[in-house]
C-alpha cells in the first residue's frame, strides 16, 4: 500500500483490516471514517485514502491479469486512480482570485510597518462591504496584497459533471416516438363469417385444377400400349 504522509504503515494497514472487518454500508461509511480517525489521530481525509487504496490494492490483485497497457504504464509512473479523484474533488471548491485595485489600477496593501497610524478601510461601493485595508504612507509598494477571492464556477460545474458521469447518475436521454396502431374489433359472429367466406374462396379456386387433375387420369396408357382410365 502506497505511504500516506503522516501516517505510520502499521496505522494504513491496521485501518484497513478494521474495514474490511467491519465493511460499514454507505450510510455508514462517513460515521465509521469519523471515528476511526478520532481514534488514531488522523483527518477523515487520511482515513477514507486508507481505505480507497486499500481497495484499490485489492482489486489489483484480482484483476491483475486483466489490467490494460494504460493502467501498466500508469502503474510505473507513480499515477493512482484516488490521486486523480482527489483532484476532482479538489476542484468542487475551486476559487479564483484576484489582486484589490483601486481606480488607477494600482494594487491595494496591507500595510504592517506604520502600525495601523496610517491605514484606512476600502468599502466596496456597490454592497457598502468592507473590503480591505490600505496604507496611503506605502505608496502601493509595501505590505501584503489585498486579494479579492470567488467561487470558480466553471471549473465546479465541469468537476460536478464528471462526478455525475463516473456514478452513472445522468438521466437517460428521452426520445419522443410517434407511432400509428390501428385496431380492429370484430365479434366472434363477423370472424365465423369471414372463416367461412375464406373456406368458399379456397374451395373455388381449388376445384378446376381438381377437375383438371382427374380429367387427365383418361388420356393415361395402359400397360399393353392402349388409353383407358385409370380404376
Amino acid at each position: 500500500m502506497k505511504q500516506i504522509t503522516g501516517v505510520r504503515a502499521q496505522e494504513q494497514v491496521l485501518i484497513y483490516e478494521l474495514y474490511q472487518i467491519d465493511r460499514p454500508n454507505n450510510f455508514a461509511y462517513p460515521k465509521w471514517c469519523e471515528a476511526e480517525a478520532e481514534k488514531h489521530g488522523l483527518t477523515v481525509n487520511q482515513v477514507r485514502r486508507i481505505v480507497a487504496m486499500g481497495e484499490r490494492d485489492f482489486l489489483q490483485q484480482v484483476s491483475q491479469a486483466s489490467v490494460s497497457k494504460a493502467q501498466q504504464v500508469a502503474e510505473l509512473m507513480g499515477l493512482h486512480l484516488e490521486d486523480a479523484f482527489e483532484v476532482l474533488k479538489d476542484q468542487m471548491q475551486a476559487t479564483t482570485r484576484r489582486p484589490l485595485t483601486d481606480k488607477d489600477g494600482r494594487m491595494q496593501r496591507d500595510c504592517h510597518t506604520c502600525e495601523g497610524t496610517g491605514k484606512y478601510l476600502i468599502t466596496d461601493g456597490a454592497t457598502g462591504k468592507q473590503r480591505g485595508t490600505t496604507c496611503p504612507d506605502c505608496k502601493g509598494t509595501g505590505g501584503d496584497v489585498i486579494w479579492l477571492e470567488k467561487p470558480d464556477n466553471p471549473a465546479r460545474r465541469g468537476a460536478a459533471k464528471l462526478t455525475i458521469e463516473v456514478f452513472g447518475a445522468l438521466a437517460p436521454n428521452q426520445l419522443e416516438i410517434h407511432a400509428k396502431h390501428t385496431h380492429y374489433h370484430i365479434t366472434d359472429e363477423q370472424l365465423h363469417a369471414r372463416l367461412a367466406t375464406l373456406l368458399d374462396q379456397v374451395q373455388s379456386l381449388q376445384s378446376p385444377v381438381t377437375h383438371q387433375i382427374e380429367g387427365n387420369g383418361s388420356d393415361q396408357p395402359r400397360v399393353d400400349g392402349k388409353k383407358g382410365s385409370r380404376r
